[in-house]
């Protein structure tokens, strides 16, 4: 008998389907990127299944990652409904933004400072990417809003 996945498990494997990246979802989790690597790891050996392609470096959901996902949308909420957060508060969920490391350095970042000093409750959170990748993070739903230089 396996044993049963935790619920600590499941927020990883949450976070690296919103955040996509193991750099991210440990930002986002207050966690090491080796911490992440070993709960994605458990949780892939307490459910019996890959959940996450590793390609080029880059960690990428299948599908019955992406269906387990959505089954835990309702545990999710029964316990932001126990801690007494309401998980379709738009500050309860991260605002997701992606750009070119130029531009997410520099002019971002401040804009970013700026809006977290108007909007102290809503979490943001910032990854940097080529163009390309941004295109594929606004399909996959990973990010909210993607900018680019033109």
């Amino acid at each position: 008998m396996r044993p049963r996945a935790s619920i600590r498990e499941y927020e990883v494997l949450r976070a690296m389907i919103t955040s996509g990246t193991v750099t991210s979802a440990a930002h986002r989790l207050g966690i090491s990127q080796p911490a992440v690597s070993r709960l994605l790891a458990q949780l892939e050996t307490n459910v019996g299944v890959t959940l996450f392609e590793r390609r080029s470096g880059r960690l990428r959901p299948t599908a019955e990652a992406i269906r387990l996902n959505g089954r835990l949308d309702r545990l999710f909420d029964a316990l932001a409904f126990l801690d007494g957060t309401d998980p379709t508060d738009s500050h309860s969920q991260p605002l997701r933004l992606a750009a070119p490391t130029t531009l997410g350095h520099g002019f971002l970042m401040d804009v970013m400072a700026k809006y977290k000093k108007i909007h102290p409750d809503q979490m943001v959170s910032m990854e940097t990417c080529t163009s390309n990748g941004l295109v594929s993070r606004i399909v996959d739903d990973t990010i909210d809003i993607g900018f680019t230089v033109s």
